[in-house]
């Protein structure tokens, strides 16, 4: 997608109306992958997500793996005072590699944060992080439900591999 046809996509895939191309402003943002920030009308912004093709033409799924983490926030109940710390996912095109989020209009990235911070990063954010994480953790250890579902992996994408810290 690029600047000129993703007003087109987000109208097919039903995610705004041509009314919400009041204030259309589409920004490049370029991180790991290309990605677009598209702010619309009411100040509400969509992050459009892609996925870099290698030269063979293939992705790495990485997406495959964004999407099946918001899967299990939705799938177990008990997960769900979690997806307040995540970015909300409104739309997953698994054969173009595009996601899309709602992008919080007073949101920064954490790059751009970190330099105006003089490279220092707040321990308050790190501390919020792990405390995330360890919830994370709590509610899912040991859980073989929840294994099942993370290693549920269509044939031909590449399966989240969570590695044992404790172990060398």
């Amino acid at each position: 997608l690029s600047s000129q046809n993703v007003p087109q996509y987000l109208l097919d895939s039903e995610l705004c109306t041509q009314e919400d191309f009041g204030n259309l402003k589409i920004e490049p943002k370029h991180l790991k992958n290309f990605n677009l920030l598209v702010s619309l009308r009411d100040r509400q912004k969509l992050l459009v997500k892609q996925e870099r093709r290698g030269q063979n033409g293939q992705t790495a799924n990485e997406f495959f793996n964004e999407w099946q983490f918001h899967q299990l926030l939705q799938k177990f109940p008990e997960l769900d005072a979690l997806t307040a710390s995540v970015s909300e996912v409104v739309h997953f095109d698994e054969t173009d590699s595009i996601m899309i989020y709602k992008y919080l209009v007073d949101y920064e990235d954490l790059e751009v944060f970190y330099a105006r911070q003089e490279h220092l990063f707040p321990t308050t954010i790190a501390a919020s992080i792990g405390k995330i994480l360890a919830t994370l953790h709590r509610q899912t250890l040991n859980r073989e439900d929840c294994c099942e579902f993370i290693s549920q992996t269509p044939e031909g994408k590449n399966r989240v591999v969570f590695g044992n810290p404790a172990q060398p």
